[in-house]
């Protein structure tokens, strides 16, 4: 509002406040006087400050609300996210007890090579090719060297030497 139009509602209305008119109960009425009366201040100024409190505390009330969607946003966000790592989570612990099956597998596979490298006939055989060169001829007639330096390798050459009928 510009300074002029200010100035001529103060020289007009004595100030630039307004009256409003409000109806109410008369209890209502008695009530406010005796609370006006208690503070030693009047009505009208009591009204002023009541209503300037209602107006303070709508502000506040409005940041708080706005506040309160903020957080309740970032709840939902964070909800979000955590449902998302869940599901990794399930993902990986599914691929890790994937993994760990095969292990298992792998495992049982090595441990029965095992028992049939520590077989007395199989440590016998070893012992009698131990550091030996030898060429190995697969059924499909391809050549391989070998050098026996451990029973697995006596093993690849029996699997690589062994023919199917």
């Amino acid at each position: 509002m510009d300074i002029k139009k200010i100035a001529k509602e103060i020289q007009a209305n004595g100030s630039r406040k307004i009256n409003i008119g409000i109806k109410v109960y008369p209890e209502f009425k008695k009530s406010f006087a005796q609370e006006a009366t208690d503070l030693g201040i009047t009505m009208c100024e009591l009204g002023e400050t009541r209503l300037h409190e209602f107006k303070t505390l709508n502000e506040e009330r409005r940041k708080l609300i706005n506040e309160v969607e903020m957080l309740e946003e970032k709840i939902w966000k964070f909800k979000q996210e955590k449902l998302r790592f869940r599901e990794m989570a399930v993902a990986e612990v599914e691929k890790l007890r994937n993994e760990n099956l095969q292990l298992q597998k792998k495992l049982l596979l090595l441990d029965e090579l095992n028992l049939l490298i520590d077989l007395p006939k199989f440590q016998d055989l070893f012992s009698l090719v131990k550091g030996r060169k030898d060429v190995i001829v697969t059924p499909d007639a391809k050549k391989i060297d070998i050098i026996y330096n451990g029973t697995k390798d006596l093993l690849y050459a029996m699997i690589l030497a062994y023919k199917i009928n």
